[in-house]
């Protein structure tokens, strides 16, 4: 028995070929390898070949359940269950696991002491973690992963258990059930229940969310970091929606803008900014309704036309109530300094924006355009501001008593330039319509 053979040296494997040809007879060779594309041809040809496949759950399961019937030893199926599932089909490692469990445990091997051993998220928690993302809560979700990393749960171990949590939902909810899963009858009902309030496409999403933070998990610096920030973006994922809804939706606001109706508020997660906040004027104080006039002089003798009549000059101020300052003369040393202000203003009415645009720096101030600056790497945080530019720039007036606009740039070792938009969705008017009313995103072109 020859294991790991693909390690042997060329010469090697010629030495061996004449003994493969003509073996005594009372010789077998036995050759395992896990890379066979790495054997020479001439002995794959001279060699009958045989695949080994994953040995199933529930097949190590049992050869478990008989060692611990022998060894008079108790143990829950679910401890079983977790051990088998760890192993990936490899009965050598469950028995290794199953070692340490038993000298890990007190006279049984229970559910929870393998979770710790293994380091292995409870199932619960990755559902409590779907229902905030169907909840857009946040809070609750930051709270969840907070209970894992603080009970010294491995940031490496809890990505991979909420990257097959993604999957099994992703599975049940394009097919009948969850075939080839090691998941009991229960967990199977659940997956498929719960898949039923997503979408595919935001699933997969999801998914590559999941996929692009397990990539990059280990060349970070601080991992918690980066699964809050992906935890929070799969919080905030708008769903998406088919074509024909959103144009069905965008003819009934076009339809009720002409016959002169409001437009009720399509999307409950951002709604619309209260009408005294318009774009680019500040908010002026509520004044008094003028006094009726009493002098002849004001009344409408009829000497003037009806249109000039029409056109009344506005009151001017009373003292007491004097104009609020548009702002005009700010400056971009003004801006620094109530820029912390601004971000906390951010934090309070919209949590997951707030460390995005905490992550910014005003470098230009010109025409009421405030231009930022982000560090290289930070793509997505600028996108985020981006999408969000409307809503900053109504804060912006509370905070600096004028609206800014807002452009994103990076430094120079990002490549520097603004952020642009995708420019498929650009170049179509009512795709670049439906993402300003909708606040959503091009997931496929």
């Amino acid at each position: 028995i020859i294991d790991e053979v693909h390690m042997l040296t060329a010469e090697a494997f010629n030495a061996l070929l004449k003994t493969l040809e003509e073996p005594p007879p009372h010789v077998v060779f036995v050759l395992a390898t896990t890379e066979p594309h790495r054997m020479p041809e001439t002995i794959l040809s001279r060699c009958q070949r045989y695949n080994f496949r994953r040995i199933s759950t529930d097949a190590i399961v049992g050869q478990l359940r008989k060692i611990l019937q022998a060894d008079k030893i108790e143990a829950e199926d679910d401890a079983l269950f977790l051990l088998g599932r760890k192993a990936d089909g490899a009965l050598r490692d469950a028995e290794n696991l199953l070692d340490q469990a038993i000298a890990y445990s007190d006279g049984s091997v229970s559910a929870g002491a393998v979770r710790e051993l293994l380091g292995v998220v409870p199932t619960d928690l990755y559902f409590e973690l779907t229902q905030a993302f169907l909840d857009s809560d946040g809070a609750t979700a930051l709270r969840a992963l907070e209970r894992v990393l603080d009970g010294g749960g491995d940031a490496g171990e809890f990505t991979q258990g909420l990257l097959e949590h993604v999957r099994h939902l992703l599975v049940a909810c394009v097919s009948e059930g969850l075939p080839g899963a090691d998941l009991s009858a229960a967990d199977q009902a659940r997956y498929k229940e719960t898949a039923a309030r997503f979408q595919e496409v935001d699933l997969l999403r999801m998914l590559q969310a999941v996929t692009d933070l397990e990539a990059q998990l280990g060349r970070v610096s601080n991992p918690r970091f980066w699964l809050e920030l992906t935890v929070l973006k799969l919080v905030n994922m708008v769903p998406s929606e088919a074509v024909h809804e959103v144009m069905a939706r965008l003819d009934r606001l076009e339809s009720m803008l002409r016959s002169g109706k409001a437009a009720p508020s399509e999307n409950p997660r951002h709604p619309p900014p209260p009408p005294d906040a318009v774009r680019g004027e500040p908010r002026a104080p509520a004044r008094p309704a003028p006094e009726k006039p009493s002098a002849p002089s004001a009344v409408n003798t009829g000497t003037a036309p009806p249109e000039a009549n029409a056109r009344e000059v506005p009151a001017a101020p009373t003292p007491s109530e004097p104009e609020q300052p548009r702002g005009d003369g700010l400056t971009l040393d003004a801006v620094r300094a109530k820029w912390p202000n601004l971000v906390e203003k951010v934090k309070t009415q919209r949590p997951g924006l707030g460390p995005f645009l905490a992550e910014a720096e005003p470098v230009a101030l010109k025409d009421r355009r405030l231009d930022l600056v982000f560090k290289a790497g930070n793509t997505f945080h600028a996108k985020q501001v981006m999408r969000n530019r409307e809503f900053l720039e109504v804060v912006t007036t509370d905070v600096f008593g004028v609206s800014l606009r807002i452009r994103c740039e990076f430094d120079q070792d990002g490549g520097g330039g603004p952020v642009q938009q995708d420019d498929g969705a650009a170049s179509d008017e009512r795709v670049q319509m439906a993402i300003d009313i909708f606040d959503g995103e091009v997931v496929r072109r």
